[in-house]
This record gives structure tokens, sequence and C-alpha cells, in this order.
């Protein structure tokens, strides 16, 4: 286990305080209006800008047993199955940790991996990873969670997996896993890395920690029936109740859960049609928490001292490009086009901050500057793509819930001469356009960025350095640079891996980013004992509610 400093504790009061100060200042502690007073939120950035951004409650009430909580999702899982999401907490990383749980916490506030199936040692040059798996622990079918198990779901990911988390192994792992994954014995895995890595373990406090049964797996018999339905398969606090894909996940609690007491009697996640409906609920109660990615909820929540745990979010609003089959002159026309302060005043009632570059307000943010809103420029690109033999039509999707969105965004690309097909989704049906059907122009979702440096290089090294690009984009300039954020060790190191990676983003233009904004957790100051792991990832296994 490794604690990384290096002027994290410092910067991350830096970043927070600047989330803050989006959200008029206020700190979130104490009543919603129905709660305790004085009780501590789910997560930091209680009174004081602790920094912290994902930390256990500080609480010092006694954990209280029972209780069943529903939460707010931001967009529905696409199934059950880790092997087919992307992993985090905005697309099912919530449910899916809460039954399969993982290998280990990742402490965004020290760096440190903190063991819960298993932890990791690495040898000197960290190209060899062992992980010891904690004796004792069982799936919920009986079949003991093992090595075996471990690497059968690793190496299935990495054959059969969604391309996010797919890519990520690849990145690291040979595809012949037989050369890189090797059971020492029953509670032994040696990982032998491609590129040495001293962050590795985070995925495994991601996706790639999830682990399930290989026996359950084999008698569903079917991946896409296991995805709908897996049974016992997991070895988390949680275990399936009921499942209606697209309307709601109920879960209910593990009696032999290897983590010991489990308070809740269950957790209910389900999707509501807008943050403000989410955020509505949570006021009358009939939501316990809710994710949002949405600056305004962020700071009325804030405002109303409402438990949050923050997850501060770079390029939280963006126009992903399908680079496959849309041009750079079009893309650049595109960047050109969009006025991020529109965007941000017509979406989000001017609550986000503003900005075209893709580390902008966080944690070792290169103050590289990103693209500036030209029409002129817009239309000049335009012009030369439809000489070249672009149409000048194009597709946007755009999510359902913020309906401004896309207005805003739809009437700037007419603006400049685009022939725009808005086109409104939900969330779910955008993920499944862009990650499986890989049939879209523009969308506003793609990328999951963070203010972690290990999720945004796991994230970036599996999007552009997958062989194909996630999406559609590929540059072995933008591989190089991404490759910095592996190796860089010191701050300024970072820095300048994160300016690298800026700068031919700006150039290539795989994406739009219009601002940059909190994003949370947010809950009724009742629910205690959340706290958050790697990839935006809530674990409510030591969660409760007060009476």
């Amino acid at each position: 286990m490794r604690a990384k400093i290096n002027g994290r504790n410092r910067r991350r009061v830096q970043l927070v305080a600047m989330a803050l100060l989006l959200s008029l200042g206020a700190a979130a502690c104490g009543d919603d209006g129905g709660g305790s007073k004085g009780a501590s939120t789910t997560g930091a950035s209680s009174t004081g800008g602790t920094g912290k951004t994902g930390a256990v409650s500080t609480t010092t009430v006694a954990p209280v047993k029972g209780g069943t909580i529903t939460v707010g999702t931001y967009s529905n899982a696409v199934g059950l199955d880790p092997a087919k999401i992307a992993g985090g907490g905005t697309v099912g990383g919530m449910e899916h940790a809460a039954l399969y749980d993982t290998i280990v916490r990742y402490n965004n506030v020290t760096g440190a991996y903190e063991p819960r199936t298993g932890a990791f040692t690495a040898n000197a040059d960290k190209t060899l990873w062992t992980l010891k798996i904690k004796p004792g622990i069982k799936f919920a079918d009986g079949t003991d969670y093992n090595a075996e198990a471990v690497r059968f779901v690793v190496a299935r990911e990495i054959k059969e997996g969604n391309s996010s988390p797919k890519g990520q192994l690849l990145t690291f792992l040979d595809a012949d896993t037989t050369k890189s994954i090797k059971v020492v014995d029953p509670l032994t895995v040696e990982f032998t890395l491609k590129l040495a890595w001293a962050d590795f373990p985070y995925m495994f406090a991601n996706v790639q920690g999830w682990i399930y049964s290989p026996t359950q797996f084999a008698k569903v018999g079917d991946p896409v029936k296991f995805n709908a339905d897996p049974g016992p398969a997991g070895a988390g606090p949680f275990q399936v109740k009921s499942y209606k894909p697209g309307e709601a996940l109920e879960l209910v609690k593990n009696p032999t859960y290897w983590g010991g007491d489990v308070y809740l009697d269950g957790i209910i996640f389900k999707q509501l049609a807008t943050p403000q409906a989410a955020f509505d609920a949570i006021k009358a109660g009939t939501l316990q928490a809710a994710y949002f990615r949405d600056p305004t909820v962020q700071k009325n929540a804030i405002a109303e001292k409402f438990g949050h745990i923050d997850m501060p979010t770079p390029a939280a609003n963006i126009i992903n490009i399908n680079s496959a089959t849309i041009p750079l002159a079009v893309r650049q026309a595109v960047a050109a086009a969009i006025d991020g302060k529109v965007v941000n005043d017509r979406a989000y009632q001017g609550n986000a901050l503003p900005d075209s570059a893709p580390f902008a307000n966080v944690q070792y943010d290169p103050k590289v500057a990103g693209v500036k809103y030209d029409l002129a420029q817009a239309k000049t690109l335009l012009a030369q793509a439809k000489a070249a033999g672009f149409s000048g039509k194009i597709r946007l999707f755009a999510d359902s819930s913020v309906t401004d969105w896309g207005i805003a965004v739809n009437t700037m690309l007419t603006a400049a001469g685009f022939e725009v097909s808005l086109q409104s989704k939900p969330i779910s049906e955008i993920v499944t356009a862009v990650l499986t059907n890989k049939d879209y122009d523009l969308t506003t979702w793609a990328y999951g960025m963070s203010d972690e440096l290990p999720a945004n290089y796991v994230q970036l090294a599996g999007t552009f350095a997958a062989p194909a690009g996630r999406y559609g984009y590929s540059s072995p300039d933008m591989v190089k640079a991404v490759d910095l954020m592996r190796t860089a060790g010191t701050e300024a190191e970072r820095i300048a891996a994160y300016a690298a990676v800026s700068q031919i983003w700006t150039r290539d233009m795989p994406a739009v980013v219009t601002s940059s904004a909190p994003s949370a957790l947010v809950s009724t100051s009742k629910l205690q004992g959340a706290v958050r792991t790697a990839g935006a990832n809530i674990l409510f296994d030591k969660a409760f509610l007060l009476k």
C-alpha cells in the first residue's frame, strides 16, 4: 500500500474550496429539514473545508440497523454483468460495487489503496503485482472467492468486456492472459505488466475489482441472461431482489457478507426524469440520495445544507464527437461554434465554470487554454469541410433531462451553418449509441473525466491508446502524451503531462469541452457512512440511516 502525498492534501483543499465557492461558499452540514441537527454529511466537505472529497463520514453517532434507501442514479445501468458496463458511478458503478464489492478502495485523500477483499504489493519497478485475497470469503452461491475467480473475471474482461475496461486492461496486460495472469495458490494472483504503473491497483477499486462467481456464471450459461439476472454471483454487501431494466434495481442485504454487519436492509436504485426531480424527491423524502452532475442542484443542495460527497469534475460538460466519421475540419468548426458561457447560462443557470480546457479547475491544472468561441472561424472551417465533401448535416444526441442544453448547442451550430438533427434521448440510450452501436455524430456524454489523476490516466489510456480508439479517435502523439501521466512522479511532472494532453486535445478536438463543474452524491443528512472510491463510485456497505 502506498500513500501519494506530494502536495495532494494542500491542492485538494484548494480544489474543494473552488467547488464550494461555485456553490456560494456554504458548507453542507446539519439539518435537511427532516433530519437530525448536527449530523455530519455522508462525505467530507463539511464545516471547515477539510479538502476531503470522499472520506468516510466523521459522525460519532452509533450505526443504526435497518431501513431501505432509494438512490437516484445519473443513468440506468445497462445490466448487471460487470463486463458490459463502462464502470463509473454515472453508468452503474454504485450498483455493481454494492453487488460484487471491490478488491481495494482508493482513498482519494491519501492516495492509498485500502484492502477490501484483497491487497496488492509490487516489485521494485512496479511491473509485477501480487494480489493476496482475504481467506474465507464466499460468493452468495456458496463457492469460494479465490484466485481462480479473479483470474477468470479479468481474463473474460479482456476477451469479452466493454471497450472501456477492456482497453484499460489491455494497456497493461497481454491479450494472452496466460502470459500476464498467474494463479500462484488459491489466494494469490500475480499480474505481469507490459508497462510499469505505480497505480495499477486503482483499476481494482473500480470495474476490474468487481469479481463474481465463475460457477454461477457457468450455471446461467448465457452472458445475455447473466447481464439480466446474475443470481447469487456476487460477494458484495447486497444481493438482487428484483431488476427491471430501465426502471429500478432493488437490492437486499447479504446476510453472509464477509465484511461484517450491513446496516441497511436494502437499496433501491432508480433514475428520475430530471436532476431537479431527483433533488425534489430528496427534499420530499422519497429519495435518500442521488448522484448529480448538475451545478445548479449542487449549489442549492449546499445552500440548503444537505449531505454530499463531492466529486469535482473537469470537462463536466462536453460535446463528444465521433472522430471515426467526423473529419478534423468539422470537429474544429464545432469547437469554434460553441460558446461555453452561453451553454452554462442557458442549461445550468450560470452555475458551472465555463472553460474549454479539459483539465481546468482541478488538481494539476496545467493552465493550457482551450479553443475560443469564434463564429466567423466556425463558418470558414465548415465551408472548407463542405468543399472537401462534407454534407453539412450532423446529428446531435442531447440528454433529455437537460433540454436547454440541446437547444443551446443546436442554436449555435445552426448559426455556424450546420444542418442539425437534434434528438433528445435518455443518457442510457446515448451510452448505448456511443459504446455499443458506435452510431452517433455529437453527444452530450463520454470521457468521464475526474479529479483523480489515476482515473484520468486509466480512462484516457483505455480511450486513446485502444487499438481502434474508444470514440473513433486515435493519435500516436496523444498516446505518448497520455503515457506521461503514467510515469509522472512529481507534481511538476503531472502538470506537464496534463499540459501535453491538453495541447493535443485542442489541436485534434476529439470532444469540445464547455465547462467544469462539481458533481456529487447529494443526500438527506440522515444517511451516514457512505464513502467514495475510484471512478466516482460510492460504497454503501457501512451506510446507515439515522432515525
